[in-house]
């Protein structure tokens, strides 16, 4: 029995060292529900090494009029980061708000509050990092991690590269 036990053992932690660190996550909260968010995308420190997951978005009903909670992981506000989130209006129209620009360690959560008569489609989490460029629109900052949540029924993904937010670039 001793002899067969020294092998599984070996390969379990082979096994648990093959596997990859888990990513950081994103959680947001309204009017008594919840979803937590893994990364659409998230790259490594340089932004180089990067992994897709299409399918990481998260539901959240939004209620027009309430307030939605996002909270990051401290692996998160480690880095620079910020929140992005689009409206439409009762006429149709999108629109579109932004966070300040969180610095490493300054906050942990953000309260979307949309306007009256706007409502949320989807939030947008960026954590910055990578490269750092200056572009005609100033001091640009790579995304190293993306986390969507959608809000609103029919609400659509953004388009790869798409950032509403300045000095965000993808």
């Amino acid at each position: 029995m001793r002899r067969y036990l020294l092998p599984v053992i070996l390969g379990s932690l082979l096994l648990l060292t093959a596997c990859s660190a888990p990513k950081p996550g994103v959680s947001a909260f309204t009017d008594g529900d919840s979803v937590r968010m893994e990364p659409l995308q998230y790259c490594d420190v340089q932004g180089t090494n990067c992994t897709q997951n299409g399918n990481a978005a998260g539901r959240l009903e939004a209620v027009p009029g309430k307030p939605v909670q996002i909270s990051v992981d401290g692996e998160i506000s480690d880095a620079p980061w910020r929140v992005e989130y689009r409206m439409l209006d009762d006429a149709g129209n999108l629109s579109a708000a932004c966070s300040p620009l969180y610095l490493p360690g300054q906050q942990f959560s953000y309260t979307v509050r949309p306007p009256q008569g706007q409502r949320l489609q989807l939030i947008n989490v960026y954590q910055l990092g990578g490269r750092v460029t200056v572009g005609p629109r100033g001091v640009e900052f790579g995304v190293r991690g993306t986390w969507t949540a959608l809000t609103a029924p029919g609400a659509q993904l953004p388009k790869p590269g798409e950032a509403l937010c300045p000095n965000v670039s993808s």
